[in-house]
């Protein structure tokens, strides 16, 4: 098919491997064009928008800038200079020099939830009898959980700890408060691998024994920063940054200042060059360091050592347990 709709200017065209748009200008200015690459729109052969293998491309009055594009990333603003990205995993809103300003992200390690990776049930177990099971653990450390019933009435609960790679064997004691006060047995074999075999060991039949294995999976957290975070850190979830260059890197910790670090969960550090390293720690000042575990350092140069310890002041050092320090 060739020109179409004017005897004098064509508005559509099928060329080669194309198929090529005009504006009202005819064949001197490109309103649209179809080829391999998708769809192109122009304005008066000035590129404007584009789909790519990753998205859409919108570019600037030029048509050499993109001002905006939506695909795996999606970037607002000229591409060398970008005033909002979205990510698979933030959202970023950019300052002067392209630095960021404002960032919503996830992260993980905050919260877990326990995952089931298979089950399987026996019912009427016989004593002395065993079943083995075939399954390879897709976590390191992973829980073997077992509910069984013994009578008709009665329920018990068990779960063991595992780490892949190391074979163990554990018996668990099932019991049972009647007249007789009777206790049953089992076990559970694993062979450090992908094999589970489960034994009743007792002189009766168990009526059923429901088994699971699971592992522990980080769930994705919200984060919050407003300036920028140092490089080369994770960053907690639930954590909020504020300042430059801080780092807020365990599950609910705050750092804000400059070049400020909340390295424990629900730490805190604030003001100049501070450290907060221990769980539940707190530094201020300039320089002053909560290095263990619920401490509290303030001030210029102060070191909280050891755990519940507290430095204030100069240059002061609480260095074990319960201690204070102030001067």
């Amino acid at each position: 098919m060739g020109n179409t709709t004017d005897a004098n200017q064509g508005r559509m065209q099928i060329k080669d491997d194309k198929i090529l748009f005009y504006d009202n200008s005819g064949e001197s200015s490109l309103g649209a064009k179809i080829d391999a690459n998708g769809l192109t729109m122009y304005q008066k052969n000035s590129k404007r928008a584009a789909t790519t293998a990753n998205g859409l491309d919108i570019f600037g009055p030029d048509g050499s800038t993109s001002v905006a594009s939506f695909g795996t990333i999606a970037r607002i603003g000229e591409s060398d200079s970008a005033n909002a990205e979205i990510d698979n995993d933030s959202i970023k809103l950019f300052g002067a020099n392209n630095s960021v300003a404002f960032e919503i992200g996830t992260s993980s390690g905050a919260e877990t939830t326990r995952k089931i990776e298979t089950s399987f049930s026996i019912f009427n177990f016989q004593a002395n009898s065993q079943k083995t099971y075939n399954h390879s653990p897709s976590a390191d450390t992973f829980y073997f959980k077992v509910v069984v019933s013994v009578h008709e009435s009665d329920l018990s609960t068990f779960e063991e700890t595992f780490q892949k790679g190391t074979s163990l064997t554990v018996t668990k004691y099932i019991s049972l408060i009647t007249t007789n006060t009777d206790v049953y047995t089992f076990t559970i074999t694993y062979n450090g691998t992908n094999s589970f075999t489960i034994k009743n060991t007792s002189s009766v039949a168990f009526r059923k024994m429901y088994i699971s294995i699971s592992h522990d999976e980080d769930l994705p957290s919200p984060s919050f920063t407003f300036g920028t975070r140092a490089s080369g850190f994770k960053i907690g979830g639930y954590s909020i940054g504020a300042g430059i260059n801080v780092t807020a890197s365990e599950k609910c910790s705050h750092a804000e200042g400059f070049y400020t670090t909340a390295n424990g969960s629900y730490s805190h550090a604030e003001g100049y060059y501070t450290i907060a390293n221990g769980k539940g720690s707190h530094a201020e000042g300039n320089n002053t360091g909560a290095i263990a575990d619920y401490t509290h350092a303030e001030g210029y140069n102060t070191k909280a050592q050891s755990d519940y310890s507290h430095a204030e002041g100069y240059n002061t050092k609480a260095q074990s347990d319960y201690s204070h320090a102030e001067g």
